[in-house]
């Protein structure tokens, strides 16, 4: 469901580009979700160097999840697989599952299996994510190809 990596990312870079970036209403199906936006990357030298460095096809993107609110668990469309990073420190995990138990996850950046429905449940602040939605290779083939940088057995823990 989701592998923790080490890889380094310039944090105060990405951020600058977040906070500068303009974000629209991502829809899911053609239904808007409210809380949630999206703003694609296209042609930044250093994002494009993490692709190259990484070895990927992908389309990168920040999302921005609004204070107070909640993501429902949903399977991400068309992406069969992603690379998050997130661009603040967070208390908040990642949750898997429609039914109990669910499993939740703490991370910083991780590979993320999209094809299985997961959630966030709701914080004080916005969520800052710079993510690569990969859509031509699985969630098992990105791991492989990022051994290098993943991060052996990281604990996970069951919510009710």
């Amino acid at each position: 469901m989701l592998t923790h990596l080490n890889y380094p990312i310039d944090l105060k870079y990405l951020n600058k580009k977040f906070n500068s970036s303009t974000f629209i209403n991502l829809k899911y199906f053609s239904f808007s979700i409210k809380n949630l936006y999206i703003s694609k990357i296209n042609s930044d030298p250093y994002v494009n160097m993490i692709l190259k460095d990484l070895n990927l096809i992908g389309s990168p993107r920040f999302l921005k999840i609004q204070a107070n609110t909640s993501l429902f668990p949903h399977i991400d469309n068309k992406t069969k697989c992603s690379i998050n990073f997130l661009l603040d420190d967070y208390d908040d995990p990642i949750v898997f599952g429609l039914f109990l138990p669910y499993k939740k996850f703490f991370y910083k950046s991780a590979i993320i299996n999209t094809t299985k429905f997961h959630s966030v449940r709701a914080t004080n602040y916005d969520r800052k994510i710079f993510k690569i939605s990969i859509f031509q290779e699985s969630y098992l083939d990105i791991c492989k190809k990022l051994n290098r940088f993943i991060i052996p057995d990281r604990p996970v823990s069951s919510v009710g």
